[in-house]
């Protein structure tokens, strides 16, 4: 599965102004999006041109 697939079926939410949750539904999800975390989160930082930006 595709990180965009991933991030398609995880919940995603903004917890405030330099906070991003997401929330994957099973096991199997999780474990991919801790591996790809790193690359998601500099997206996001790069997106919301935000470098103070956090993936939790």
């Amino acid at each position: 599965m595709t990180v965009v697939g991933n991030l398609q079926l995880a919940q995603t939410e903004l917890l405030g102004p330099e906070e991003i949750r997401i929330t994957s539904r099973n096991i199997v999800q999780y474990r991919f999006m801790e591996e790809e975390k790193l690359e998601i989160s500099e997206f996001f930082k790069q997106k919301f041109r935000n470098k103070d930006l956090i993936l939790t």
